[in-house]
């Protein structure tokens, strides 16, 4: 069985079939994504006084480490979209999750709020 993506651009084939399983593969590669990422902000949520006692700050520097991920996640949204499209979704996806792995060693090896902070943004830019 296939799966029939209909597309029209100007030089584009009319149709590009995917045998069924790679469709299915390429789902729960998608999905295992996401559930990383809904993952990594449950942790930090999780982890907000563990923050505070050991790299210091208040709640500001908790909430500094929360929104720098969510704001950079969002303003990352559409451009890495369109990176897709010039560039190829699946080496963006591979950037992505290797930019991904890198910040989230960053952060847990963090010395400092300052450090934390950079490295969550480049998780959400990643993300």
């Amino acid at each position: 069985m296939f799966v029939s993506i209909d597309q029209r651009p100007s030089q584009a084939p009319a149709t590009i079939t995917l045998p069924l399983r790679r469709a299915y593969l390429v789902l729960a590669v998608a999905v295992i994504a996401d559930i990383m990422d809904l993952i990594d902000s449950s942790i930090a949520n999780l982890a907000g006084p563990s923050i505070r006692a050991d790299l210091g700050g208040g709640q500001v520097t908790v909430q500094w480490v929360l929104s720098a991920y969510t704001a950079a996640f969002a303003i990352g949204l559409i451009t890495s979209a369109r990176l897709g499209d010039l560039l190829g979704r699946r080496r963006l996806f591979l950037l992505g999750l290797t930019g991904f792995t890198l910040a989230s060693l960053a952060c847990g090896l963090a010395p400092g709020v300052v450090v934390l902070i950079i490295a969550r943004t480049l998780q959400g830019l990643f993300g």
